[in-house]
């Protein structure tokens, strides 16, 4: 896995609501920050449909996906999609399909990933 930079969420509430996702559903993301902002751990609840706002809440039930900070962090900006090589510590409790409609992988990013089998 090559890295070009760093990235981390400061507000994941804030970032899911303002994240697109496409399509509708509900998406159920634990994340777990154990350095600096508390206020980022916990189980949040993310309702998307196109033409509106996320809607954001924390939520008591079972996660669909379970996140450290770093993973939530490159998935929420599209550096790195949801493969296993890519976020060693998530774990996925409900259908990937789900988690993908919200986590979308950047296309810059795919033309890195990509281009990375061409270099000698």
């Amino acid at each position: 896995v090559e890295q070009r930079g760093m990235v981390r969420a400061v507000n994941v509430e804030g970032l899911l609501r303002l994240s697109r996702a496409r399509g509708e559903g509900v998406l159920r993301v634990a994340v777990k920050d154990d350095l600096q902002i508390e206020q980022n751990n916990g189980c949040f609840e993310v309702d998307f449909a196109p033409g509106r706002e996320n809607r954001v809440r924390r939520a008591d039930a079972a996660p669909d996906i379970e996140l450290t900070i770093q993973d939530f962090s490159r998935l929420i900006v599209g550096c790195c999609g949801l493969a296993p090589e890519w976020l060693p510590e998530a774990r996925v409790n409900g259908p990937m399909e789900k988690a993908s409609k919200v986590f979308l992988k950047s296309r810059r990013s795919s033309a890195l990933s990509s281009d990375r089998g061409k270099r000698t």
